[in-house]
């Protein structure tokens, strides 16, 4: 049938994650399985195969907190191909654990295991493809070196992000650093650099099978850019960070006085503001002209909120003006985790500081347990300490 311009044909396709394709190395690779896959597609008439991001993982191995939004997921090369290829001995691989369940990804064998192996597959296979690999590199040269630097220093500092790595002068990447680390840690450079060259063989390789057979590969990026990445540190001109390297944030402070208002309105106001999406909101009591006693209201919101916060204190209260202040405000790295005790998981944030891990107990969290549990709310955030590693 001929499509006359503009016109879209209509076809369908199935989403299928790589990992959780079927493989006896622990998580699905970009080999036979999905070869497999793209038969079984195109025997089913489906046009489209849609994939979830295929860069490496990073904390919490999700898919979409990747450190480079270029390279590939070593996890992802397929073994058996190295073992054709020369590179790999099947008793090599039979020899380690990948993991015990049929159904689960096991994370930690992989991190343990994978980069054992390819460390040995980049001894074995980097003069042989030498030439290949300077191509790739000079193909890539926009993104590739810094990756592999990146990926060697974090590594060199055990994984720590590079917000937290001791050596300030890498952190902010003078020249100085840059050079004495890209010779202190050229192995590793050179192991990260091979694995990317791997990964990229084998998904040009997919690709082309796919095509072969009408199917397109289609898929989705993380919406945004991980701040613990090589996107980051590389180019932190392009991001809002202080001159440290830490990231900053522009907000805005509203203030306006009230001197007529009753603490139960002060309360509901509040309420409100914060429903609407306010980072902050507080009450200071301040002294105004003839001594009058009052309090100062102070919200703090993201640029985009100013509109909706200041139509909550108009319709609530009877000022008649808000200052704004635009500032900028800096913030550690933090995210979420699960605190398992006797009362059941308890949600906490956790930040990385310069002198050490700080965590926070999440109020509506324990609020809920110590209700349902009908204890102190302080007994729960004693058993969080008690319990939090």
């Amino acid at each position: 049938m001929l499509l006359k311009d503009n016109e879209i044909k209509r076809s369908s396709g199935i989403l299928m994650p790589i990992f959780t394709l079927p493989s006896p190395y622990g998580i699905g690779t970009l080999g036979k399985a999905s070869r497999d896959f793209i038969n079984f597609l195109q025997a089913s008439n489906q046009s489209w195969w849609q994939i979830l991001p295929v860069g490496p993982t990073s904390y919490g191995d999700s898919p979409y907190q990747s450190p480079s939004t270029h390279a590939g997921n070593p996890y992802f090369i397929d073994l058996d191909i190295l073992v054709e290829d020369g590179l790999l001995e099947q008793s090599e691989i039979d020899a380690l654990f990948w993991g015990d369940s049929p159904c689960l990804v096991d994370y930690g064998a992989l991190y343990e295991n994978r980069y054992t192996l390819l460390q040995k597959v980049c001894e074995r296979g980097w003069d042989r493809d030498f030439d290949r690999i300077e191509a790739f590199k000079s193909a890539n040269s926009y993104w590739l070196l810094d990756y592999a630097l990146f990926m060697a220093l974090k590594r060199h500092f055990n994984m720590l992000s590079w917000l937290e790595w001791p050596d300030e002068d890498i952190r902010l990447r003078k020249p100085e650093a840059i050079k004495f680390y890209t010779e202190k840690l050229a192995d590793d450079i050179r192991l990260f650099t091979y694995i990317q060259f791997l990964f990229f063989n084998q998904w040009n390789a997919l690709r082309e099978y796919a095509h072969e057979h009408s199917v397109g590969i289609i898929g989705d990026l993380p919406i945004y850019v991980a701040l613990d990445s090589v996107d980051v540190w590389a180019s932190p001109e392009c991001f809002q960070l202080d001159e440290k390297g830490f990231p900053t944030e522009e907000i805005v402070k509203l203030e306006t006085n009230l001197d007529d208002i009753t603490g139960e309105t002060l309360g509901f106001v509040m309420e409100k503001l914060l429903g609407e999406g306010a980072l902050d909101v507080c009450y200071l009591p301040i002294y105004m002209k003839k001594n009058r006693p009052a309090y100062q209201l102070q919200v703090l919101c993201k640029p985009e909120k100013v509109t909706a916060m200041e139509t909550i204190i108009y319709a609530e209260t009877s000022t008649l003006g808000i200052r704004r202040q635009l500032i900028e405000r800096s913030f550690l790295e933090r995210h979420e985790e699960e605190v398992n005790t006797m009362y059941g998981p308890i949600k906490v944030k956790v930040c990385d500081t310069p002198a050490g891990e700080r965590y926070a107990v999440e109020y509506e969290s324990a609020a809920a347990a110590a209700r349902e549990h009908e204890v102190p709310l302080q007994e729960i955030y004693h058993e969080v300490d008690a319990n939090f590693t």
